[in-house]
This record gives C-alpha cells, structure tokens and sequence, in this order.
C-alpha cells in the first residue's frame, strides 16, 4: 500500500499539514492546535486511517508540555499543568467538592488552547511571584475562566477576590498558640511562622498538621 500518497491526499480531511516524509517517517502539524509530532508511516497507517481517531488529541499536549520542560524547566512544566488540570477538574468532575460552585465554568476546549491562550500571561507573572504562590483567578468572579477573564496572582490575592472568604485558625498543639487570620493568605502574609499560603492551604484539604504541629482550620 502507497502509504506516502494516503499521507499527501488526507491533510486537509484529518486536519493536519505535512512537514516532511520519506520512505518510513513522516512529520506532520496539527492543523487545529500546531502541535508537531513525528511517527512512522505504518503507525500513522493503523493509528489513524484504520480507525476514527482524531489528529488533534493527547499527544498534542505532550507536544507542549515538552516544550514548556525544555525552555523553563520541569518544575515550570509541572505547575502550569497543574494550574490547568485542577481548574478544569473543579469545572467538570462532579466529584470535585468545587463542583457545584465552578460547574462549567472553564471554557477552554483543552490544555493546548488553554497554553496558546494563557502561557505567555503566566509567564511573565511568573517574574514577579514565585511559582509555589502563583494562582490563576477570574478578573471578575461572576464570569467563567475564559480569555479575557484571566490574571495569575499570589494566593493572597486570588482569596481576595472569592465571593466568600473564609477566616482560617492556627493551632499550636504543643503551646496551645492560637492564630487567626482573615484567610489562608492572610495568614501567609502577616505571620512569620508561615511560609506560603499554598502550602499552609494544602495542610487543612489534607488534614494533616502543618510543620508537624499547627492545626489548620476554619474560624467558626
């Protein structure tokens, strides 16, 4: 089978633009996201003329997220990812406690047009807030994560701007010390005993002693 010739004539059927190609490899873009990926031609054969897959797909944010690794390093890669993955789980996993407050609230269609849309954003935030405190929020809290509507801030601001705060106790399990601050980033801003919000943050969802012994909790 002429596997260069199926190559050439279904560019712009399956939606995506031919590199190069020779007698085993081809290099081929996304047409929908400009993800470049490498493969054999057999490969391509079975993966995709066999079967209803789709060229834009997973490999595509592989695509950038090795990009983002190689340019900023992988702790860089590691949190954008994050900051995209556990926005979007809050919008659509029913699971998420968030849920019923964020549901369908991110209308990016996928990692790789949230990176087109909003990396360079994070970016240059990132030159001025260290990447343990770095948090996307919505410009205006009645209206969706969408372009437009986004900013990466330090957590203190992004709690700042919830419809409902929450002032948050410190315990002292040893000394019996009581902490109160107006959130997690209140805390984190006026308490020396306190390093980041994030980190403070994640002690309370996970029920677990923050510096093995404050108690972290809200103040009924």
């Amino acid at each position: 089978m002429n596997y260069k010739k199926m190559i050439y004539d279904n560019q712009k059927t399956m939606e995506y633009k031919l590199i190069s190609i020779n007698e085993k490899f081809c290099t081929i873009e996304c047409t929908k996201c400009g993800a470049i990926k490498n493969m054999k031609l057999e490969t391509f054969k079975t993966s995709y003329f066999n079967k209803d897959n789709k060229i834009h797909n997973n490999f595509c944010s592989k695509y950038y997220l090795d990009k983002i690794k190689k340019e900023h390093g992988l702790n860089f890669k590691i949190k954008f990812h994050n900051t995209y993955r556990f926005m979007h789980e809050r919008c659509n996993n029913k699971n998420s406690k968030d849920f019923p407050y964020y549901k369908g609230m991110c209308k990016f269609k996928d990692f790789t047009d949230f990176y087109k849309k909003e990396f360079n954003l994070f970016l240059e935030a990132s030159k001025n807030i260290s990447l343990n405190e770095i948090s996307i929020d919505r410009i205006d809290s009645n209206k969706p994560y969408e372009e437009g509507n986004i900013r990466f801030v330090t957590m203190f601001d992004n709690l700042q701007n919830k419809k409902n705060v929450k002032s948050v106790k410190m315990t002292n399990i040893k000394t019996g010390e009581i902490i109160i601050g107006k959130s997690f980033g209140d805390l984190a801003r006026n308490y020396k005993n306190v390093s980041y919000s994030s980190t403070l943050y994640h002690s309370f969802k996970e029920k677990r002693l923050y510096k093995n012994e404050w108690k972290v909790e809200f103040n009924v």
